[in-house]
């Protein structure tokens, strides 16, 4: 059990240097919980600058769902990264920006503060503030099953 935990992990990190388009910064989305999505899960990432430098970044989110395409595109305030692991937070990422919205979708978001039932795509970017420049990428697929009584 031990053993496949390690092998996970490194899967794992092994993916998300495959997405770091600058090398120089990994992002790892964290997955919701099983069945869950709740529009505060989008940003919970953990960012590792591997490099020396300190960027300005700011973090782009793009959700679909399998059936119904295109749901929804943010991004948050622009946040300081330094050099090492960074746990982002609400507080780093304030205000966040709705760029674009499935109207279909636009209503239950807003007021549910989820989104219905379905297979999700869920894309983090994060993006260099001052050049514009993605510095890495994380996706994860989840469903949501939203029970009703």
């Amino acid at each position: 059990m031990l053993k496949l935990k390690y092998i996970l992990l490194f899967l794992l990190f092994s993916t998300a240097f495959s997405f770091s388009q600058s090398g120089k910064v990994i992002i790892i989305l964290k997955q919701p919980p099983p069945l869950a999505f709740k529009l505060e899960n989008m940003w919970k990432v953990t960012l590792n600058n591997l490099s020396q430098q300190t960027y300005r970044v700011q973090l782009r989110g793009v959700a679909t769902e399998v059936n119904e395409g295109f749901i929804a595109d943010a991004v948050t305030g622009v946040f300081t990264l330094p050099p090492g692991v960074k746990s982002v937070t609400a507080g780093d990422i304030k205000p966040i920006k709705v760029n674009e919205t499935n109207p279909k979708y636009e209503d239950v978001v807003k007021n549910v503060g989820t989104v219905p039932s379905g297979n999700y795509d869920i894309c983090v970017y994060a993006i260099d503030a001052e050049t514009g420049m993605e510095l890495a990428s994380d996706c994860i697929s989840t469903e949501v099953l939203n029970l009703s009584q």
